[in-house]
């Protein structure tokens, strides 16, 4: 009885942790899902840039509201690639693009916050179009297989 017990209990613990495991897309799925996110987290920088730029004729609710929000879509965004497991191929790439997903998520909550406090926000329009920069170089590169010119 035991070991029919414990054999059952190998076998759940087994299917359930097979359930849990990423699948590993395809070179093309992945490329295409990491385009999607570093343009989705590139326009929500642009944006913050953008009312950055134009703070002076926009109301203090109105920008906090597009920092909020900002932050929220690339959050958002970024979530869709983290559980994706990138193929071998990708995998230098996939570093570079978590990595440039990560520094423009922590600028925007960066930026929220200093928006929210009222705080001076001129120095960070030169670090919100570095971020829109590197997710657009990435963007663009991810449309070819890794090591296509």
């Amino acid at each position: 009885m035991r070991r029919a017990l414990a054999v059952v209990l190998t076998l759940l613990a087994v299917a359930t942790s097979a359930g849990c495991a990423p699948g590993t897309p395809d070179d093309d799925s992945w490329r295409d899902d990491a385009v999607r996110v570093t343009g989705d987290v590139g326009s929500a920088v642009s944006t913050v840039e953008l009312a950055l730029r134009h703070r002076d004729r926009l109301f203090r609710t109105y920008l906090q509201t597009v920092a909020v929000d900002a932050e929220e879509a690339a959050g958002t965004a970024a979530t869709r690639l983290e559980g994706v497991q990138p193929p071998d191929p990708e995998l230098d790439r996939n570093s570079d693009v978590t990595s440039a997903i990560d520094d423009a998520t922590s600028l925007l909550t960066d930026v929220r916050i200093a928006v929210v406090r009222r705080a001076p926000l001129q120095h960070f329009i030169n670090e919100l179009s570095s971020a829109a920069d590197r997710l657009d170089h990435l963007e663009q590169s991810l449309h070819q297989p890794p090591g296509t010119p």
